[in-house]
């Protein structure tokens, strides 16, 4: 996708139209090695950002999944600006999902 982080080092990966969004978002501390043969849980991600660009004019219906409960944790409504979505992300602790649809397909 067209999109990067600000804030903490976070790995994006996804699929994105000019209308559509679809991203998933981890801290890299919270992989397999840090978590099972060491041990070490990952602390929590705040304070970031995601900045998406090449998206169509409009209204959209942005959506936080909890990977791990498999349920929404928060929602919004955004308008682009010049073709970009700059959004808050939400704390959470591993990793995050995102879908950002157009409003009308909510």
């Amino acid at each position: 996708p067209k999109a990067a982080s600000t804030g903490p080092k976070l790995y994006l990966l996804g699929r994105q139209g000019p209308g559509r969004a679809y991203i998933w978002l981890a801290d890299p501390q919270a992989n397999w090695y840090n978590r099972v043969v060491q041990g070490r849980k990952p602390g929590p991600i705040t304070g970031a950002r995601l900045r998406i660009r090449e998206l169509a004019p409009g209204r959209y219906t942005v959506q936080w999944w909890d990977t791990w409960q498999g349920k929404t944790a928060a929602t919004a409504m955004l308008s682009t600006e010049r073709g970009e979505l700059t959004l808050a992300i939400p704390p959470f602790t591993g990793d995050i999902a995102c879908k950002i649809l157009p409003d009308q397909d909510r």
